[in-house]
């Protein structure tokens, strides 16, 4: 224990600034390990990340949070290590808005049985802090069910706003969101928005980090 007892005036204060401020720099020192060591997870926490192979479009990359809409996430992933993506079409495209794809009859209504998973949103009672802006990706649905949704998704190519807290969204485009945006300027029928050249969506692969070859928007 330090002793300032019959310890001239000058001399004493010298040894207690010594003091404190070796105190303060072992305080400094013992922060920044701690921060060196805690994992930093991001703004909506543990990411994976996904491709999507367009053909004529090429490679798009997304970046999914499980922390956020963990159901939606895992359903997503679960579609694709099954194959119910791999050659289905882009259903639906909103020019200004986004398009749609997932759908494995390729009409927008999907198949007959199957699995549907709960809405992680505001409105149907799950906390979801992820805003429908511009590259977002989100799960479609009825809009008369909150818990119907199934394997069809959306990407915004402009911000949806009002969609926040009323759907799931579960991602974002973090590469070549320039082919989502030519896909959302085709030339569609009136009557249903389906373009009128047929684009594949040909395989969606999951990783669990992101391929180093990968350039980012």
């Amino acid at each position: 224990m330090l002793s300032t007892r019959n310890l001239p005036s000058d001399l004493m204060k010298y040894t207690l600034k010594c003091f404190i401020l070796s105190v303060l720099i072992v305080c400094l020192v013992c922060s920044c390990s701690q921060d060196l060591t805690e994992e930093d997870d991001g703004e909506y926490g543990r990411t994976i990340y996904a491709c999507i192979s367009i053909t004529g479009y090429g490679d798009v990359y997304l970046e999914l949070y499980p922390d956020v809409a963990p159901l939606t996430v895992e359903n997503f992933v679960s579609n694709a290590n099954d194959l119910i993506y791999n050659d289905t079409l882009i259903h639906w495209v909103g020019s200004g808005f986004g398009i749609q794809g997932g759908d494995p009859t390729g009409s927008g209504y999907g198949l007959e049985g199957q699995n549907r998973i709960k809405g992680e949103f505001t409105e149907n009672g799950v906390k979801n802090k992820i805003s429908h802006v511009r590259t977002t990706v989100t799960m479609a649905r009825s809009s008369s069910e909150y818990d119907s949704a199934t394997s069809q998704f959306m990407i915004l190519v402009t911000d949806q706003t009002q969609l926040d807290g009323r759907y799931a969204a579960f991602g974002r485009v973090i590469s070549n969101m320039a082919a989502i945006d030519a896909i959302s300027a085709v030339q569609v029928y009136e009557d249903n928005y389906r373009p009128v050249d047929d684009i594949v969506l040909k395989t969606v692969t999951v990783y669990e980090t992101l391929p180093e070859s990968v350039i980012l928007d």
